[in-house]
């Protein structure tokens, strides 16, 4: 991904659907991006946390360990911002992944939110 070092944590994001609507990219492209994804992985929205998780589940490729992590951390900060459709993805990806993320305490991940029903 030419460029990478300049780009946002959603741009992030797009790259990785981008490959996971289009094609599956190479490794040294994948490598790259979630490089980069690890250095922005703290400017991620609940959007792109969802959409980053969800492009590597359609791709077929686990993140490394630190950026799952790191993804996983995220997600459990932006947990409150997600819609329906972004835990959905999140749970989904986890899922296809076959990923069990461990808190930074080494218990299993939980996500939690309180939706709004009215």
């Amino acid at each position: 991904a030419r460029g990478s070092p300049r780009m946002s944590a959603h741009d992030v994001a797009n790259m990785l659907q981008a490959y996971a609507r289009n094609g599956v990219p190479s490794d040294a492209e994948l490598t790259s991006v979630g490089d980069r994804a690890q250095e922005v992985v703290g400017d991620m929205d609940a959007q792109d946390v969802a959409r980053t998780l969800d492009s590597y589940a359609k791709i077929g490729k686990s993140p490394k360990k630190a950026l799952l992590t790191a993804l996983g951390r995220r997600a459990q900060q932006v947990v409150t911002d997600m819609d329906a459709q972004d835990v959905t993805a999140t749970i989904n990806a986890y899922a296809e992944l076959g990923s069990k993320i461990k808190s930074p305490k080494g218990e299993p991940l939980v996500l939690r939110a309180e939706f709004d029903t009215h």
